[in-house]
């Protein structure tokens, strides 16, 4: 029984393991979904800050009207929901989950741009070092 439970545990390890690398890697390859990925939580943490930002201070604020420890909870509840609500409507407004979706799609294509160009240069140096050619010319590849 003991080897059985063993190699059951090893399998769900490996499967635990493996699916969020396999998922990680497929998001890091895909610039459009990474960017949509880091844009939304971006955004969404944002709007939680916010959130909850407003709710402490309603909490305080009706805290010091209210006698019953219910009321803060119920401010904290209900700002932070309207909040929220206004925060979404003011984003699909102004479209600014999407411009910096944007904005990151275009910075992780510059920088893999300037990856791959510091890349090809490194190697091309390498190249024209190990062979001692004079050829100031990047090869093209």
């Amino acid at each position: 029984m003991g080897m059985k439970n063993f190699i059951a545990g090893g399998a769900r390890l490996t499967i635990y393991l493996s699916v969020p690398i396999s998922v990680l890697r497929a998001t890091l390859s895909d610039h459009g979904l990474m960017a949509s990925m880091i844009g939304h939580v971006a955004m969404d943490l944002v709007k939680i800050g916010i959130a909850t930002l407003v709710g402490k201070i309603a909490a305080f604020g009706i805290g010091g009207c209210v006698a019953y420890a219910v009321g803060p909870l119920v401010a904290v509840i209900a700002v932070g929901a309207f909040t929220i609500m206004g925060l979404n409507y003011i984003d699909k407004k102004y479209k600014l989950t999407d411009k910096l979706i944007a904005k990151i799609e275009s910075s992780l294509e510059d920088f893999s741009s300037s990856v791959k160009d510091s890349a090809i240069q490194g190697i091309d140096g390498a190249i024209r070092h190990f062979y001692g050619t004079g050829v100031n010319r990047p090869f093209s590849y």
